[in-house]
């Protein structure tokens, strides 16, 4: 379950979790199954929705209205922290993304700087995988070592 929770997330930790199994010698097609399920099925249908979403008026006030519709007015959260309803939030929010996302297609929209979390996120999954390729330099050789040094006693 974990490896089909994380195959349909888009990120580098998917990389981290599919070293963890084969580190733990996970099967093979147990691996590919999830993974296939999570990023065909879930992760692909998911992002096609979400896009459409954005970029249709009609499918983005059905979804604000269904946000809504399942918040009540006395227990917006939103009210509280910021002093707008939720709904409200979410739907300028879209709006703005979409605008903005509509921009860079068009050419015309500034290229967002990276925020600092992000990049030292990016920076540790990248020290992640190095260790791991170090590691598995390191296996190697000394399954080499121990192999040549079988044979030498052979000889003797």
């Amino acid at each position: 379950w974990g490896v089909l929770l994380m195959a349909a997330w888009p990120n580098m930790a998917f990389d981290l979790c599919g070293i963890c199994c084969g580190h733990f010698l996970m099967p093979f097609w147990q691996f590919l199954a999830a993974t296939f399920i999570g990023k065909a099925l879930f992760k692909a249908n998911g992002q096609a929705c979400f896009f459409i979403m954005l970029f249709t008026p009609e499918h983005l006030e059905k979804f604000v209205g269904f946000v809504e519709s399942i918040i009540p007015d006395s227990l917006d959260p939103c009210v509280w922290v910021q002093g707008m309803e939720c709904h409200t939030l979410l739907h300028d929010m879209l709006k703005k993304v979409g605008s903005d996302f509509q921009k860079r297609i068009d050419g015309s929209g500034n290229v967002a700087e990276v925020s600092w979390p992000k990049m030292l996120w990016n920076w540790i999954m990248i020290l992640f995988i190095g260790y791991f390729i170090v590691s598995c330099i390191e296996q190697f050789a000394q399954h080499r070592k121990f192999e040549l040094q079988a044979q030498e006693k052979k000889n003797k």
